[in-house]
């Protein structure tokens, strides 16, 4: 794997360059890096937030992430309040960008009364 960072102003260059070098093929992902909260005040046109991380493979066809595990104090954030049988989860980023069939939720309300929903996005 290779993990490149680079700005909007050469990442074409770069991505054309890494194709030749690894094949387009092995492209994995672009991958965007936050790497300032607040904008900037002084940006000619606009405050650029971000950068790009080019990600490739010797073989994307057989590359396959490796998960670390949560620490204890990640854990931490995660509860079960309803007694979930699927396990531990948190209320965030709770939307989906298709319709998932075990996104189907019951939910009560402040006041009590209870509805099954679906959220679509």
């Amino acid at each position: 794997m290779i993990f490149v960072s680079i700005d909007d102003h050469e990442v074409q260059n770069l991505r054309s360059l890494l194709d030749e070098v690894f094949g387009p093929e092995n492209f994995v992902a672009t991958v965007i890096w936050q790497k300032v909260y607040a904008p900037k005040s002084s940006a000619r046109h606009f405050s650029e937030d971000h950068d790009y991380i080019l990600v490739y493979a010797r073989s994307a066809e057989e590359w396959r992430p490796e998960l670390l595990p949560r620490t204890d104090e990640q854990d931490a954030h995660y509860s079960n309040p309803d007694n979930d049988p699927r396990g531990v989860w948190r209320a965030d980023g709770m939307s989906a960008r298709n319709y998932y069939s075990k996104g189907t939720y019951t939910i009560t309300t402040p006041g009590g009364s209870r509805a099954t929903d679906t959220l679509e996005i």
